[in-house]
């Protein structure tokens, strides 16, 4: 080891600040040093350390037992002689001289920071300062010997039988020692010695950064295109022996000769592999970047640059890479297909998640609310009509009245404000008030406000402990969220509060319906149908769970029979019609459509559906007419705007479908239906992305 360099790092280290009680176990001493080493290298140098500290610091003090020797100085041999030990006899590899360099520099700012501490020792139950000048006889080694080795043998159980250094070792590894001491016949007798290790590095004040290169472009201004050429290209195959070596920092420094020499994507590729080894990511992305300004289309460094962006967590950019790898690949490398939907997948959750964290409640469009409050039957008694009681305008009983009122006449957003008001001034009637809970919950619900919902049903039912609606409504909540078994606790109680209800079997089958339970499912149907023949949805969602079991003709007959029934209710040409369209019977289908726009124009659902029938025929052209009339009549259908998207992708219409999405996603009601707009919104944004950069495989895409 060149004795420059031990000199510097001995003298730049900051061990010499060290606070040691040398009265201590040297197990005791060696843990105080290794906690101060930094790490050197990334394979257990911790340990390294413990293994060669023991024997080198034993060693040390014998060899200087005829000197004297500030305690500082000591730890400092100690220190010193563990990380040049480690450097030189475990591993040999002169990079962790530039780990050291690096280290030594911390050290030093820390050394600003670090306080001394005074060391004391206990003699005879008295306290002795310890005198900072150590004196050893040449004769009296042995009491420094033994101070170091109070309770424990040099050789430990952490020691390395492997390795263990002699005393001629120590002088030759620690040159420093004598350094120490001024000696300058010994400093000129080291200095005058010609290093002959190939495996060495050049002294410490020599080296230059890793990525420095050693040559400047100036030296390269005379040679021809075809020289620098030639000797970039010798330079790639240097880093690449380099880089199957694992010598990833050497590897870089002959990478980026070559880019200096003559610029080319595979250079700055193969640079990006060393980062993408040493862990340095951004750097990764910034010579994959430069690759792809060279060469856009170059598929490793797109693919690099993809990883990098996941493992960075910058997952739009990571999709967008992912999706232009995919269509310049036409989706053949399933590899990549797969890594694009799971960071497609990754990424529609953070934005959902955001999304939801920010959004505030909204009611849905006033067609949804509809169609939900149609579903229950049962009349609410609030207050006895005959008792006369007069409330002033002002008054919350009368407040939820008005709320009331306005819910009838589809003034939603007017009822929901009213109410809340109502429950905020107080309502003394306890009936009226558990009403007023219930109807506020029911608004909440359908804002997708989960938890306030339920708290005012809970609330409700404390009051009005009996009521069928409010058990309904309560375990919908609860479903939404997941909980299936307290939903179903909830219908069950219900059923022992009343078994001739047909909300309860109507909304109970329709928990069964999405369960799979068909068979389950149509018996509750039917039950509902009984207790009240009058409830279309009753016949119709029968007749859907027939179809899904799989009993086509029975649901066909069950939709037939209900249309001789109820043929005035769009709802039921439009379920029937949704049927015979999955059938293949457009015609058919398309007929009963034309039924449900005749009895209800000012619903959306039919045109949706038209929409779709033309769009499974491919006539774009009458499915967009069909699709945009849906949103005429109402703005807020998510399902029109999610058709609408699917439609203007098909036209090569990219912009549009992520304007449409975006629209879906402002009126979704529940996080499913959510994060689903999501997902299609950044899938269609990363393939607008790959179009715009590479306008060229635009033709490709949409072949």
């Amino acid at each position: 080891m060149y004795r420059s360099e031990a000199r510097a790092i001995a003298q730049s280290w900051s061990a010499p600040n060290l606070d040691i009680k040398f009265t201590e176990p040297i197990d005791t001493v060696t843990e105080t040093v290794v906690e101060t080493i930094p790490e050197i290298v990334n394979q257990n140098t911790q340990n390294i350390v413990r293994n060669v500290v023991v024997p080198s610091a034993y060693t040390a003090a014998k060899v200087t037992g005829n000197s004297t020797f500030n305690y500082k100085k000591l730890s400092a041999i100690i220190a010193t002689s563990a990380i040049i030990a480690t450097a030189y006899n475990v591993y040999k590899n002169p990079e962790i001289l530039s780990n050291i360099k690096t280290i030594i520099k911390k050290s030093q700012k820390k050394t600003k920071k670090r306080s001394k501490k005074k060391s004391k020792s206990k003699s005879k139950g008295k306290k002795k300062e310890i005198d900072d000048v150590i004196d050893i006889s040449a004769n009296d080694s042995s009491i420094l010997e033994n101070k170091f080795n109070d309770t424990t043998s040099p050789i430990t159980t952490n020691y390395n039988p492997k390795f263990k250094l002699s005393e001629s070792e120590v002088k030759e590894l620690n040159p420093f020692i004598d350094g120490f001491n001024d000696d300058t016949e010994t400093d000129k007798k080291y200095s005058t010695e010609k290093e002959t290790e190939e495996d060495l590095p050049p002294p410490l004040e020599e080296m230059k950064d890793e990525n420095d290169d050693t040559e400047t472009k100036d030296e390269y201004l005379n040679l021809t295109e075809d020289e620098r050429k030639e000797l970039a290209k010798k330079a790639k195959d240097e880093g690449n022996k380099l880089f199957e070596s694992k010598k990833y920092n050497k590897a870089i420094k002959q990478y980026s000769k070559a880019i200096e020499l003559y610029p080319d994507s595979i250079y700055y590729n193969n640079r990006a592999a060393c980062y993408s080894n040493l862990g340095k990511m951004d750097e990764v992305i910034a010579d994959c970047t430069e690759a792809l300004k060279l060469n856009p289309k170059y598929v490793k460094a797109l693919k690099r640059r993809a990883q990098a962006y996941e493992k960075t967590k910058n997952l739009e950019l990571a999709l967008n890479d992912y999706t232009a790898l995919c269509i310049i690949d036409e989706f053949s490398n399933n590899s990549i297909v797969t890594a694009n939907e799971a960071v497609l997948k990754e990424r529609a959750e953070e934005v959902t998640n955001e999304i939801i964290k920010n959004r505030k409640p909204k009611l849905p469009s006033d067609t949804f609310i509809t169609t939900y409050l149609d579903s229950f039957r049962t009349k609410e008694e609030y207050y006895d009509e005959s008792s006369g009681n007069v409330w002033k305008e002002e008054d919350g009983e009368s407040l939820f009245l008005n709320a009331l009122e306005n819910t009838k006449l589809k003034n939603y957003k007017t009822a929901s404000e009213q109410v809340d008001h109502a429950l905020q001034i107080g309502i003394k009637n306890n009936k009226m008030k558990a009403g007023a809970l219930r109807l506020r919950g029911t608004y909440l619900y359908l804002a997708n406000s989960m938890e306030p919902a339920i708290a005012d049903f809970e609330e409700s039912l404390k009051l009005d402990p009996e009521n069928i609606q409010t058990h309904i409504k309560l375990a919908s909540c609860l479903l939404e969220k997941g909980e299936l078994e307290p939903s179903l606790e909830l219908f069950d109680r219900a059923a022992m509060i009343s078994s001739d209800d047909p909300d309860l079997y109507y909304h109970r089958a329709h928990i069964k319906f999405m369960l799979n339970q068909y068979d389950d499912a149509i018996e509750d149907y039917k039950k509902s149908a009984e207790l009240d023949p009058s409830f279309v949805f009753s016949f119709i969602q029968q007749g859907v769970a027939y179809y899904r079991n799989g009993s086509t003709p029975t649901a066909i007959k069950t939709f037939e029979d209900a249309a001789k029934k109820f043929p005035n209710s769009p709802d039921l040409h439009n379920y029937y019609g949704e049927i015979l369209m999955d059938l293949q019977r457009f015609d058919d289908a398309m007929n009963e459509f034309d039924k449900a726009s005749k009895v209800a124009p000012q619903l959306p659902f039919s045109y949706v559906n038209k929409a779709l029938l033309y769009q499974q025929k491919m006539d774009l052209l009458n499915s967009e007419k069909f699709v945009r009339k849906a949103l005429e009549v109402d703005p807020e259908c998510d399902t029109a705007h999610v058709h609408l998207a699917q439609i203007c992708l098909q036209k090569h219409d990219i912009a549009e479908a992520v304007e449409e999405y975006g629209k879906a996603i402002e009126v979704a009601r529940t996080n499913m239906d959510l994060q689903q707009a999501v997902m299609c919104r950044e899938a269609a944004k990363a393939q607008l992305d790959v179009i715009k950069k590479y306008p060229d495989i635009k033709e490709k895409f949409f072949k």
